[in-house]
């Protein structure tokens, strides 16, 4: 198991819950980056520490460079967010909660995933 797991794993629900706000106030419809600065509001609000880059030490033969590592969102060092904007959704039909796909905005391709 990574060492990180059991933080991961605990955030998940306040991540989850941050995204449920910011889906709710804002809607659908809208470019990621509104969605993503929102969620960064969030997160700050509910004492959650955000990145959006991290420089990370590169090392090839012998060679080494800090390099700046870009992404959505990295949650307390240890989860990564990618915000997605979807104008509509469509559940799994197997999925025992529908609505929650919807409620988050996951894009429709990972609600299919999703068991």
């Amino acid at each position: 198991m990574h060492p990180l797991f059991e933080k991961a794993s605990g955030l998940t629900e306040s991540i989850i819950a941050a995204a449920i706000e910011v889906h709710r106030d804002k809607g659908p419809g809208l470019i990621e980056s509104i969605y993503e600065w929102c969620l960064t509001k969030e997160f700050e609000l509910r004492g959650l520490r955000c990145l959006s880059q991290k420089i990370v030490v590169i090392t090839y033969k012998g060679f080494s460079r800090e390099e700046p590592l870009r992404f959505d969102m990295l949650v307390e060092d240890c989860v990564l967010v990618e915000a997605k904007a979807m104008e509509k959704i469509l559940p799994h039909p197997q999925s025992p909660t529908p609505e929650l796909h919807e409620t988050v905005g996951y894009p429709d391709w990972v609600a299919h995933q999703l068991p």
